[in-house]
Parts: C-alpha cells; structure tokens; sequence
C-alpha cells in the first residue's frame, strides 16, 4: 500500500529556524512566569535571571538551546539535517495508517445534551454512568477518559462541589469504566489520588503509565494561562510529575485577537514560548518524563468576543504548532480535533470536525479523540459516532492510491472490453470490502432517508442496550471510596 506521506507542511525548515529563534529571543527579552519555587530554584542555578516578586524567569538563549536539544529524543531540525526529518515523519504516518484505527472518547466535560438534542445542561450522576456504558460497549474505542462528564450532581441529586469533581469522576471510572484512559488532575491532591488508582487497579503506576493502557493516573493536558504564564496549580502538578517522572502535556490555549496578537504566527510564538520555557524548566530540575505536548488554540470572534476554536485561523495555528515541535525539536504535539463551536450534532458539528480531521491528518498529525462539542464543554455518544466515521474516511484517503498489477487489473479490463461491468467479477468480490470506504451512518439510499444524527442516536441506543453496567469486586470498590475520602480530606484543608 502507498500511504500518502507527502503532506501540506505550512512552514519552510527555514521558516521554522526563524520562528524557533525568535521563541528563544522572546525567552531571554520577556521571560516567562512559572508560579513555582521549585522551578524557579532551579532556573535560577542553570543561570536564569529570576524575578521573584513577579515569579517570571529570563533564560538565556544559551541555556534554552541546550536544554532543548538535550529534551529531543528524537530527530529534528536543530540535531540532523532535514531529510532525516522527513524519512522519520513519513515512517511513522505510514506505520499509523498501516493499522486500523482506535479511539479515545472523552474530555473533561461539565454538560451533557438535554432530551431535546440541541442544548446542553449540567451533568448528572446519571449521564456518567451513560456515556461510561457507551464507551466500554463500543468495540472501536480503546480509551474512555477525561473522564467524559465531570458530574454536578451525584446519585442523589446532591451538587458535587467544583474542587471535589475530577476526582469525583476518577472514583466513579475506578470503580465502572473497563478502559480507563485520560485524566487530568489539576493539583498535588489530585495527581496523588490518581497515583493511588493506578497502584491499586493495576499493582504499578510508573509501569501502566509508560505504556498503553494507560489506565486512570494517564495525565491529559494542562493549559497554560496564555501568553507566558504557567499558574501555580497547574505549575505545581507539572513539578509533582517531574519528580515522579511520569509523562507531561503541556497545551497552550492563546486566542488569537485576544491573548495573543492576531496574525497566526504571533499565536504560535507565544504557544511555542510556553511549551519551549516548561522544557528548559523540566530539564532543570532533572526530569525522565517523556513529553507529548498538545495545542488548543483559538481565536477571538470579533462579532461576539466568544473564543472560536473551528476557524481556519485556528487550525493553521495548532498545525503550525505541532509541525514546529515535530521538525524543531523532535517532540510530539498532538493536534486535537474534540474543540469545535457546535453546541449540538448536526451539520455545523460534521462540518467543523470533517475539516479539522481532514486538515490535521494531510499535515502528518492524527489524534483520534471523538465525542467533544461546544469547545469541548459537552461530551455526546452521538457525536462520538459521527466522529468515528469521519476518521474513517480521511484515514481511508491517506492509504493513496496503489498502483500495482493486481490494483490496476489490465488484463480483466481488457477481458470484460468496451462497456463491459464489474459488478459481478472475482476481482470485486475479493478487494471491494478493502478498496472502497463502507459507511455505517452515511445515507446512500435513494429509497430511505435517514439522518446521520439520527443514526448516530440509532447506534448509541443498541451500544447501550447491549452492555450492561460494569462493576469491580466490592473490596475494590471500598478501597477506591476510602482513598476517595482521604484525598477530599487533603483539599478541604
């Protein structure tokens, strides 16, 4: 098969040196803030220039290119020539597009879709357990994670206090999920319990975490406060993984027009400032977490103020991003297509996640994650479905086109001649099932009109028919309750 490996690549090498530099200049002129004394300590003795009062570190460029390229592990521009490069990154597409595709489901999200399908409301204890039973019954997803809804209201209709809610919703995937994936502690407390967790289920955290499943504590990104700012929880729970060294994503979040300036490479300056001053930093306190860094960015809609994250402004700036991490330093950065500005599955959701996933994936950077609207505030099964086909189709356009003897078949076309039909030969019955994209939800009959959304809805109710709720050993459970209590213990202190 010959995977399509020559990709839309928005900056020249050359271009991306240039923004690498300047990322550099803009680190030594400005600095950054960290809000952690831990990382500024150590900044600090690498040579840093360190404004305490403001918690704002000035590196050297010096210092930057050293911890940067002693932070690549893998090739890239400022360790090898181009062409080592591009061999790496078509070899890795073609070893992705060589195998069918999985998927995680989730994302911290606070609402669910009301009755009506169109608007959202808060979570309930209820709407967990759903969108839960989905994901382990759907046989394409690998991860369920975030976790997908981070419940309001409990089992009985009590409101969970916002500090308590990640790892309220970490408790509850302990205990039911049977693929657990992402999460995103947001504190020491947090990360601590997920840890735990991790023991518990599994008899070894640092194990489960570097490699697949990665199980509960697997620890989604955290944002930075854009432009130039790491906050202090956020802050605090990158030194904990440092020290534990355990994996680490940072995800920008500028909006262009609004926290940063408006033209799409001022966005990925300050984006790429943030991830470049957290490497230099984790290399000064001594870290072996692997990093796999994501970007969010956004605009500002100049009709409403409201963040947009479906423009194309916003898409050339996470592309821009993650092809300057891949080709400069050797990292990961994933490009995330769950933020789109629907609010509801329909034709803005297919279109906005269509272009995104279509966009992304020809730029070399697929990230499989389905399931998000509203700029990632609602999680729906619905469109977690809608997603999944989506990525079929553009993975399904990336395997290109071969051109081999058996593909090209000369010797059937001449057999079958001037207007003949291959509907009923032995070539089409054993390649049809490989060759052509088989929808589930799209409609191509001209005697039955169904909606996409209403299939969607279609496969979730039979998913969910289909797989009874799951529930680990009581003693586990237990054990999951108490660890539960003792960490909301810690963070009402």
């Amino acid at each position: 098969m010959r995977y399509i490996t020559e990709l839309i690549k928005l900056m020249t090498n050359d271009e991306m040196l240039f923004m690498h530099r300047k990322t550099v200049e803009l680190l030594e002129r400005t600095g950054f803030c960290i809000q952690h004394d831990g990382f500024l300590d150590a900044l600090e003795a690498h040579g840093a220039e360190i404004d305490r009062p403001k918690q704002v570190a000035k590196l050297p460029a010096e210092l930057t290119e050293r911890a940067a390229r002693a932070m690549s592990n893998s090739p890239c521009l400022l360790k090898d020539d181009a062409r080592i490069v591009d061999d790496a990154i078509a070899a890795r597409i073609r070893e992705f597009l060589g195998k069918p595709l999985a998927f995680a489901f989730g994302g911290s999200a606070l609402e669910v879709l009301s009755e009506d399908g169109r608007t959202s409301r808060p979570a309930h204890y209820q709407d967990l357990e759903r969108v839960v039973r989905f994901g382990n019954g759907h046989t394409r997803i690998k991860y369920v994670g975030g976790p997908p809804v981070l419940f309001s209201y409990d089992a009985n209709d009590q409101e969970v206090p916002p500090q308590f809610r990640e790892m309220a919703g970490m408790a509850y995937m302990a205990k039911h999920c049977t693929k657990l994936g992402v999460h995103c502690p947001t504190n020491a407390v947090e990360l601590g319990f997920a840890v735990e967790l991790c023991e518990l289920l599994t008899g070894s955290s640092q194990e489960k975490l570097d490699s697949p499943p990665f199980l509960v504590p697997f620890l989604g990104p955290r944002c930075s406060d854009s432009p130039l700012r790491i906050t202090r929880n956020a802050a605090e729970t990158f030194y904990h993984l440092a020290r534990r060294g355990l994996p680490i994503i940072l995800a920008p979040m500028p909006l262009a027009g609004g926290s940063s300036p408006v033209t799409p490479a001022s966005a990925i300056l300050i984006a790429n400032a943030e991830i470049l001053g957290l490497i230099v930093a984790l290399w000064a306190v001594g870290t072996t977490s692997k990093h796999n860094h994501a970007t969010l960015t956004g605009i500002v809609d100049m009709k409403t103020t409201i963040a947009s994250f479906s423009s194309p402004n916003a898409v050339l700036q996470d592309v821009g991003l993650a092809q300057l991490q891949k080709y400069v330093y050797g990292l990961d950065c994933m490009c995330p297509t769950d933020y789109i500005d629907a609010k509801y599955p329909g034709y803005q959701s297919g279109s906005e996640r269509a272009l995104k996933i279509a966009i992304i994936a020809a730029s070399g950077n697929q990230y499989p994650s389905v399931g998000q609207l509203k700029s990632g505030l609602v999680c729906s099964p619905e469109q977690a479905c809608l997603d999944i086909e989506a990525f079929d189709w553009m993975h399904h356009f990336m395997r290109g086109i071969d051109v081999s003897e058996e593909a090209v078949c000369l010797d059937l076309v001449a057999e079958q001649g001037i207007g003949g039909n291959f509907l009923g030969t032995d070539h089409t019955y054993r390649h049809f099932r490989d060759a052509l994209f088989l929808p589930r939800l799209s409609d191509r009959d001209a005697h039955h009109i169904r909606d996409m959304v209403e299939a969607a809805h279609e496969e979730v109710e039979r998913i969910l028919a289909q797989t009874p709720p799951y529930t680990r050993d009581p003693a586990v459970c237990a054990e999951i309750d108490r660890l539960y209590k003792a960490a909301s213990e810690k963070l009402r202190i």
